[in-house]
């Protein structure tokens, strides 16, 4: 089974037994969630996390006070990937396997907005303190862009550190 784990003030997730399971741990709570959990994002005021199940394609949505998975917004395949905007009205979520950028309204928890990445493999996201902009991280390559509630998204490649070895 996979859970989502909430450590008193701390989130964690447990994967394959890693983490202590939460009944030895106080003010733990366990949270099903999808298949393979893979990242977190919390938003900026603590009442939500978001979990990108990597094996289900999807995102958990969880409301913290009451540790209770309020929603499950389906996004692109192997998802991987998040990030909250910092006035918490969206959250970035990569797919490894479509290449994409899909950006969920967080009052609606739904897709509001897919950027093709052209097959980008993303496995980091974050986002600038102002919000304008939202960096994206795959195996080979950066992107920077932004993404605007009234407009298309616009994205540019930028040149990255390459390192060497038998990948």
């Amino acid at each position: 089974m996979n859970r989502f784990v909430v450590l008193g003030a701390t989130i964690a997730l447990l994967l394959g037994g890693v983490l202590a399971p939460s009944s030895s741990v106080a003010g733990s709570a366990e949270i099903p969630v999808g298949d393979m959990p893979v990242q977190v994002a919390v938003s900026p005021n603590g009442s939500r996390a978001y979990v990108t199940n990597f094996g289900s394609d999807s995102v958990s949505v969880i409301a913290v006070g009451s540790n209770q998975v309020v929603a499950t917004v389906k996004v692109g395949a192997l998802p991987q990937g998040v990030a909250v905007s910092p006035d918490g009205s969206r959250v970035y979520v990569g797919s490894f396997g479509s290449g994409a950028l899909f950006s969920i309204d967080t009052e609606t928890n739904r897709v509001v907005d897919v950027t093709d990445l052209r097959g980008a493999a993303v496995r980091g996201i974050t986002v600038s303190a102002d919000g304008a902009y939202v960096y994206v991280a795959d195996s080979m390559r950066a992107w920077s862009g932004s993404s605007t509630r009234e407009g298309p998204s616009r994205w540019r490649r930028f040149p990255s550190a390459s390192f060497p070895g038998p990948w």
